[in-house]
Order: structure tokens, then sequence, then C-alpha cells
């Protein structure tokens, strides 16, 4: 069995490094001129990884809001989940969450949808019941903590994702 996940949210909110810890990553990236982060995706990221018995294909989006059209166009896909990933350590980057899932809720309510908060090992890290409040996540969608370079913590917040399925 197949499952084909889209992860999508603000920029720098760790979506390449989410796919990269689960399942190896092909991107294209651009360098850019931030001393925090020297490169930004400015296609998507793609990544596979075997479990379980199933195979998972993983779809990265680009976080800036000048490829809105793009992510949007990436959400006509056959998808069976949506991972929604939010820095819950920057309130600008909680605040961008917003947009991204009000988006994401209009273009594919028919889609399982999960919000994990990441870099929630950060000492400015929200909880995840502030980030429900913040990014205006409704009751029944889960949010949930997340350190996207850890594969552990990754490969739960995936399993949860596919668990929405069932």
């Amino acid at each position: 069995m197949r499952y084909v996940v889209l992860v999508t949210g603000p920029f720098n909110s760790g979506k390449s490094t989410f796919v990269s810890t689960l399942g190896g990553r092909f991107s294209v990236d651009a360098l850019i001129r931030n001393p925090v982060k020297p490169t930004t995706t400015v296609f998507m990221d793609f990544g596979a990884i075997e479990h379980d018995g199933y195979r998972i294909i993983l779809f990265g989006t680009p976080g800036q809001p000048k490829f809105r059209p793009f992510i949007l166009g990436l959400m006509t896909l056959k998808l069976d989940a949506i991972i929604l990933l939010v820095d819950c350590s920057d309130p600008v980057g909680l605040v961008m969450g917003r947009g991204f899932y009000q988006m994401v809720r209009r273009a594919r309510p028919d889609v399982p949808l999960l919000v994990a908060a990441n870099k929630s090992d950060r000492l400015t890290a929200r909880k995840p019941e502030e980030v429900r409040r913040i990014v205006g996540v409704e009751e029944g969608v889960p949010v949930v903590s997340c350190v996207a370079t850890d594969r552990k913590s990754a490969l739960e917040v995936l399993e949860m994702a596919l668990g929405l399925l069932k």
C-alpha cells in the first residue's frame, strides 16, 4: 500500500528538515541572503520511506507566500494526509502559520490534517494548546509537538497523521 503526504507550512518551519529526516530528500533549493537560513526551497522537497509495510511518499512545499499558487497546485494531488509544520518557537512563524492553516482547510477540507508544532525543544517554544489558539486550529484537528531533526519525533508525527486515515 502507498500513502502520499503533503508537508507544508511557513518559511523556516522545518519542512525540508522533516522530509529529509524521514526519507532522504531531493530538493530544489536556492541560496538566499539570510544569516539564519542560507538556502530555501524554491520548488519542492521529495522523500520516500518504507514503514510498517507501507510506502510513504512525502512532498514538501516551499514556505514563502509568493509560492502559494504552486502550493495550491500541489494540493490538487491525490493526498492521503497533510502535515502543517509551524515553528512553535517563533511568534512571527506562528502568525504566518494561521494563513497556511486557513489556506489548507479551504483548499482540502477532505484530507486528514495534523499540525506539528516544530522546534518544540527550544526555550521559546509554545505548548500545543497555545499553538492551537494562535494558529486558529479548530478542535478535532490534532496539534502535536515535534522536533524535525529527531527521526523518532518526525516518525511519531507521520504515524499520527496516517492514523487519522483509520
